[in-house]
């Protein structure tokens, strides 16, 4: 089964994608609409805080824009979460972000990758920790005045975030280090991969 939730008009409003019993198992949403300024959606990721290894999947009807916060919470601080994130979108359709969109990740989580299957147009800001990694199965665009935002956590030598599509780059690149982290000299952690990469930031902060 599965439920439905649809954005329209401009009011105040703040939303979550949670069911507190699918511990092993999954849940589907249908989403339709766009978010405006001070509108929120926060996602919990599969069994989110929980044993968990379920898949939250949010279908959405096509291309969408945000201008409010898109929040998805992957995994929670039991040792074995491995709940996960999907996105499904309509062949072609893409995400236009003027808000935030942040992936973070529960100082645990293990083995899932958290899945836009879309394209991801960012003029605001996109935020994504070493430890959700992220899958963008579409184009990545960052948009000049934009900011995409890099956290570190605790396991080293995994991609934060990787673009199937073609990546274009502008704007800042902020590094930031999760309060959690255990980290040591040496560690390397991998901001992006993907086939194509062109452009690049205007600015890096926080190193």
């Amino acid at each position: 089964g599965g439920s439905s939730l649809t954005f329209g008009g401009a009011g105040m409003g703040a939303f979550a994608l949670h069911d507190p019993n699918a511990t092993s198992g999954s849940f589907t949403i249908s989403l339709a609409g766009d978010l405006a300024a001070r509108q929120s959606l926060d996602i919990k990721a599969g069994g989110f805080g929980q044993f968990g290894s379920g898949t939250t999947t949010v279908n959405t009807a096509g291309s969408f824009t945000n201008a409010g916060a898109i929040t998805v919470e992957a995994g929670g601080e039991q040792n074995s979460d491995s709940g996960q994130f999907i996105l499904k979108a309509p062949p072609g359709s893409s995400i236009t972000n003027s808000g935030s969109i942040s992936v973070s990740a529960g100082s645990n989580l293990s083995g899932t990758t958290q899945t836009f299957d879309a394209s991801i147009t960012n003029l605001g800001t996109f935020t994504a920790a070493n430890q959700a990694r992220v899958l963008i199965a579409g184009n990545f665009t960052d948009l000049p005045g934009s900011t995409t935002g890099a956290v570190v956590m605790n396991q080293p030598n995994q991609t934060m975030l990787t673009v199937a599509g073609n990546t274009t780059l502008a704007g800042t690149l902020n590094f930031q280090t999760d309060p959690t982290a255990n980290l040591s000299s040496g560690q390397i952690f991998h901001f992006l991969a993907g086939p194509t990469v062109a452009g690049g930031f205007d600015f890096v902060t926080g190193l």
